[in-house]
Formats: structure tokens, C-alpha cells, sequence
């Protein structure tokens, strides 16, 4: 009997010492997750503007400019841009011209955590710029950022239109404390 409470009481040691761990290990990984996931998705959003020759636009779900409940990724038929059907315009064979999503993005990890950017879309164009400019997107979560050593991620689209995430991001601007 001693024997067992010995050995009960050593495992939940090595539990509260092993948890707290764990917690941040999960944290970081949605992070690491969803940052990647949106750099992967603004790729393929680019490099779908200069294969297709149009528009492609990546936008946030909601109607805003927070993304954490996902984001689409949708191009227009009309690849020269004159509201008519032209031959070779119709992809989805329903004659007449739409919005096709390609990628439809839900967030499956949940941290209690933001997703921003500056604008509610992003549209690459058929050049693979991006039509705005600089575009920055921040991904926090609930840690205060004056005791964790990496609360949020920063993904930026340059001017050329290249995605590129700062894996250490740490800015009391930019995550809440």
C-alpha cells in the first residue's frame, strides 16, 4: 500500500511539472500551424494569378479584417476583365461568368487567439504583385507577451508579393500583454 501511494504521488509530480509544458507545446504548434497554412495558402494565391492570368483574391471570412475563422481563396473567370463570356472563359460550364473558389480555409485549432491584417482581402494579380502593397498579418494568442518568449507570429507579404513568416515575433504592439 505504501508502495502504491509512493508511486501515485511521484506520477502526479512528473504530471505538474510535464502539463504546463505540454500547454505551450500545443500552443505554439496552432501558431506554427496556422501561420504556415496562411503563407501556404497565399502561395498557391499567387502563383494561381500568374498561371490563370487574372485576378485571384484571398479573403477573410468574416466581413472584416479578423481572419481567424478562416479565409477563401476565389478567382474570376472573366480573365480579361470585360464582363463578357468569352471563349475559353467558361471553366465551370455553366455559361456564364463566376467567382470560383479554389480553397476554402477553417482554422482547426483554437487558442483563444486573433488573426489580423490591415485589410479584410488580399488580391494578387495576374503579375503575382499584390494590388495593395505591404501587407502584414499578426497571430496572437491568450499568452501575455512580457512572460512568454513567443506569444504570436507575423506573416508579411512584401511588395513583390512573397509571403514570409517571423516565427519569434514578440511586439507588445502587436500581441495584447
Amino acid at each position: 500500500m505504501v508502495e502504491l501511494l509512493i508511486g501515485i504521488g511521484i506520477v502526479a509530480v512528473l504530471m505538474g511539472v510535464a502539463l504546463p509544458s505540454y500547454q505551450t507545446f500545443v500552443k505554439n504548434n496552432c501558431l506554427t500551424t496556422t501561420s504556415v497554412t496562411l503563407v501556404g495558402t497565399l502561395q498557391l494565391a499567387r502563383s494561381e494569378a500568374v498561371k490563370r492570368r487574372t485576378n485571384v483574391t484571398v479573403a477573410a471570412k468574416s466581413d472584416s479584417t479578423d481572419w481567424a475563422s478562416g479565409w477563401t481563396v476565389t478567382w474570376d473567370e472573366d480573365l480579361d476583365g470585360d464582363n463578357t463570356l468569352d471563349t475559353g472563359e467558361d471553366f465551370d460550364g455553366s455559361g456564364g461568368l463566376n467567382t470560383i473558389t479554389m480553397s476554402d480555409i477553417t482554422l482547426s485549432c483554437n487558442t483563444n487567439g486573433t488573426l489580423t491584417a490591415t485589410d479584410k482581402e488580399i488580391v494578387y494579380l495576374a503579375t503575382g504583385f499584390p494590388q495593395s502593397g505591404v501587407e502584414t498579418f499578426t497571430l496572437c494568442d491568450e499568452r501575455d507577451n512580457t512572460k512568454s518568449s513567443s506569444p504570436g507570429r507575423e506573416v508579411k507579404i512584401s511588395a513583390t508579393g512573397r509571403p514570409r513568416t517571423n516565427a519569434k515575433y514578440k511586439d507588445a504592439a502587436g500581441c495584447p500583454n
